[in-house]
């Protein structure tokens, strides 16, 4: 029986590529270049950040990884010294920040 079992790890399949195919898909995935706010859509941000407050539930449009994403959660930590914000777990820089929508 332990012949057959020793025979059989033979047969198991070997992962000699780990880790390529995640870097097929993300390779694949569709990269967004990172859009500069005008002046006036930067103003409306700082506006908006100098109002957040800890506890306020928000909508944000932010990049990471190559693209925008959405995020809708509370606002947990506003840091000013590192400018970033952390929403539902989630730490993203003031300047990765696209538009933020305050409910």
């Amino acid at each position: 029986m332990v012949n057959r079992i020793e025979r059989a790890k033979q047969f198991m399949p070997f992962a000699s590529l780990r880790g390529y195919y995640d870097l097929v898909q993300e390779a694949s995935t569709i990269q967004e270049p990172k859009h500069e706010l005008c002046e006036d859509d930067g103003e409306t941000l700082s506006r908006q950040l100098c109002h957040l407050q800890k506890g306020d539930h928000v909508n944000v449009h932010y990049y990471r990884q190559n693209r925008y994403q959405n995020l809708d959660g509370i606002v947990e930590r506003i840091d000013l010294l590192l400018h970033t914000i952390t929403i539902s777990h989630t730490v993203i820089a003031f300047s990765d920040l696209y538009k933020i929508t305050i409910f």
